[in-house]
């Protein structure tokens, strides 16, 4: 909080595009088939990184790992028909749901709660204390082997034109 009493954005700087290197140590340490994974910051920020079943190795400098805790919210959808039901009727799945949301822990280990897979990223999410609604988190469609694939045709890209372009002095 400020002084004045409002909350304040946690600004979430981008940190510059991986190296192919550190994509593929990141892949031994996790797998290339991690999901890429987005959470849309209160800033209007995105934080980019991968959910992964497991880590298995050491992760590249610069990436951390947080735990993700999926948990239901208070915010109740009912189900068509059931609009007016009342609060001690709620039954979830039967005459609505209550929609998911995403905790992030910066301690990871165990825990007593319904814990998705870990989330990976160069992003530093220390402090960050505040859910996130199925509308400002979720899969972005490519897997880690996508975006190391990305960068080794950029990489050949490039090296074809230095090249096919020298440059004379």
């Amino acid at each position: 909080m400020s002084e004045n009493g409002q909350e304040e954005d946690i600004r979430m700087p981008d940190p510059p595009e991986p190296t192919l290197d550190e994509l593929e140590t990141l892949a031994q340490a996790i797998g290339e088939r991690s999901d890429g994974f987005e959470l849309d910051m209160p800033d209007g920020s995105t934080v980019h990184g991968y959910r992964t079943p497991g880590i298995h190795g050491r992760l590249p400098e610069g990436w951390r790992a947080y735990d993700i805790m999926e948990c239901d919210s208070e915010r109740w959808t009912p189900y068509p028909g059931y609009e007016n039901i009342d609060e001690d009727e709620r039954v979830d799945g039967e005459n609505g749901r209550y929609q998911t949301s995403l905790v992030i822990d910066d301690n990871p280990g165990p825990h007593f709660v319904n814990q998705g897979d870990p989330f990976v990223t160069r992003h530093d999410l220390t402090g960050v204390d505040w859910e996130f609604d199925e509308d400002h988190c979720g899969y972005d469609g490519t897997q880690l082997s996508d975006d190391i694939a990305r960068l080794s045709i950029q990489t050949m890209t490039d090296i074809a034109s230095v090249r096919t372009n020298p440059t004379t002095f």
